[in-house]
């Protein structure tokens, strides 16, 4: 699925990086479908197995059917030791050995730890509902000792908020955006949300009162008064275009949507909107655009770190890209971004010094210098 490229000798490779990083939870987030994460799973578990590292493995549900049937749900080949956290379905029982009680449910049932007995084909059905998955995160990096990691995809992207997931990696092939070059393109605008800025202190500071009401407010200027507003976007955009001359800060925490950023991007108001992290923004990009051309903020409470892109020359919407000339057209559309070939990284030789040192609880951050 993922092309070739050629390496530095002394390139980290993706679980390199995130041992590096200091990241012990990862969430891998699939931009469209056939993107590619199952693959860095798959690859990331082997690698680990490889080694004698437990991994801790566990996907979020995609929509539709994923959250009402298992069988709906595409199998990973999990190695034999692997920490999984699932709802476990008849087929498999025999495969998976319990970790103790139920700590959790879903909609098909009890959410529990189990040791893969075997290396088989096993079908994840983890947490649907992002509380759960911080909580399942949190269990598997306890039991693994390793690296947990979860994959799922950008319509559900709240299983890889901050709390649960301590970093992000983004997979996309060629084909995310009809083309190579604006599939580049539209990982940068993901990348650009991904990377909101931290709201300035008295937003922090008001944001646990407001949290608690659950409706929107304004954080009036110079003080820490709060003034509640509508509870629709529509009522609460009107609310806001009235303010004329001013430029509040807002507070939303229940995110933003098209009814409030569409008619906010299309008035004179320009002003901060604050959201708990970033994958509560869920309006369009043409609004966003329109918002931040004409000087319009958006800031976040818990901010996301997106550790690196794993790109995929194949193209469900057209011929497949050159897998070198893809990998450099994302790199150069970010270039502060490293990228990926899973594929590659898990058939090249680690340095074992390096992974004698994964066994322990050291500091690793300035092994990779770039």
């Amino acid at each position: 699925m993922f092309g070739n490229r050629s390496h530095v000798a002394d390139e980290p490779n993706l679980l390199e990086r995130a041992f590096a990083a200091g990241c012990t939870r990862l969430a891998v987030i699939s931009l469209h479908p056939g993107a590619g994460a199952r693959t860095v799973l798959e690859r990331s578990a082997s690698e680990f197995h490889k080694r004698g590292i437990s991994l801790g493995l566990t996907r979020a549900p995609r929509l539709p059917l994923e959250a009402l049937d298992s069988g709906a749900v595409m199998p990973i080949r999990v190695p034999e030791g692997t920490i999984v956290a699932t709802t476990p379905v008849p087929e498999q029982e025999g495969l998976l050995e319990p970790l103790g009680p139920a700590f959790g449910r879903t909609s098909l049932g009890e959410l529990q730890l189990f040791r893969a007995r075997q290396s088989a084909h096993l079908r994840l059905y983890g947490p649907d509902d992002d509380d759960s998955m911080r909580r399942a995160l949190e269990r598997l990096d306890e039991m693994s000792g390793g690296l947990a990691l979860v994959d799922g995809a950008w319509e559900r992207r709240g299983f890889a908020a901050p709390g649960g997931a301590q970093a992000v990696v983004l997979v996309a092939g060629a084909g995310f955006s009809g083309c190579p070059e604006r599939s580049a393109t539209a990982l940068r605008h993901v990348v650009e949300i991904l990377n909101f800025e931290r709201a300035d202190r008295p937003a922090l500071e008001a944001w646990p009162r407001v949290e608690e009401q659950g409706s929107s407010a304004v954080l009036n200027a110079g003080s820490q008064d709060l003034t509640f507003a509508g509870s629709s976007g529509e009522e609460l955009a009107t609310d806001l275009v009235s303010m004329s001359g001013q430029s509040p800060v807002v507070l939303l925490p229940q995110g933003l949507y098209n009814d409030l950023l569409g008619p906010l991007s299309r008035s004179p108001l320009r002003c901060t909107l604050v959201v708990r992290n970033p994958t509560c923004f869920r309006a369009a990009p043409v609004y966003y655009r329109s918002w931040r051309r004409d000087g319009g903020t958006i800031r976040v409470i818990e901010p996301m770190r997106v550790l690196a892109v794993a790109t995929n020359p194949v193209s469900c919407s057209g011929p497949d890209a050159h897998p070198e000339r893809f990998r450099k057209l994302v790199s150069d559309t970010l270039p502060n971004l490293p990228t990926h070939d899973v594929v590659l990284e898990a058939e090249r030789s680690m340095n074992p010094n390096l992974w004698e040192l994964l066994r322990r609880p050291v500091v690793l951050s300035q092994l990779f210098k770039r």
